[in-house]
């Protein structure tokens, strides 16, 4: 469960800073570097947003 959580930790941090990039200088890094696996990075993304929220334990307790 620790890796996990590790895994989705790292996606939500990727995703904010595409996010990041596309505000200041409209840049989506996502989309540069994997045009072919965006939707698919997004619905991971997403999906360990949702983890963190509803079912994401620290990985310290």
């Amino acid at each position: 469960m620790k890796g996990l959580h590790s895994v989705a930790w790292w996606l939500m941090v990727i995703g904010s800073l595409n996010w990041l990039l596309i505000g200041l200088f409209n840049i989506n890094v996502i989309t540069r570097y994997l045009p072919s696996l965006a939707t698919v990075a997004y619905i991971l993304i997403g999906l360990s947003a949702v983890y963190a929220l509803v079912g994401g334990k620290r990985a310290s307790a």
